[in-house]
């Protein structure tokens, strides 16, 4: 199911203290199965390093990963995108979403995604 939700201010997603996402406002990212997914141009490309591990999920698609780098720690295939999505995610296509471990904060509260890994 896939919802969006506004808030008044930044939506960030952190790792150790670290902004590695920021968005204006809710309104720019999308929401599905309890991940917030942000548009590239968000995504602060100095702590985003192409992983080679790609997986299907099954009415999803194939995801492509990325690591997540800050200072002299990675959090190993953290972020993924769809870049040819399915149809039931279609909206998704080119967004990136974080693991569970990530930190989100929309301006309002900070989210903990239910789901992981798309294959959670």
């Amino acid at each position: 199911m896939s919802m969006e939700s506004k808030s008044s201010g930044p939506v960030r997603a952190m790792w150790h203290d670290t902004v590695v996402a920021e968005a204006p406002d809710m309104t720019e990212c999308r929401v599905f199965d309890g991940v917030v997914y942000f548009p590239k141009k968000y995504i602060k490309d100095q702590y985003i390093v192409n992983s080679n591990m790609k997986m299907a999920h099954g009415d999803k698609g194939v995801a492509n990963y990325f690591h997540i780098r800050v200072g002299d720690k990675t959090m190993e295939n953290g972020a993924w995108t769809f870049k040819t999505p399915e149809k039931p995610i279609s909206h998704l296509k080119n967004l990136i979403g974080f693991r569970k471990s990530m930190k989100v904060d929309d301006g309002e509260k900070m989210r903990q995604p239910k789901m992981g890994l798309p294959h959670e």
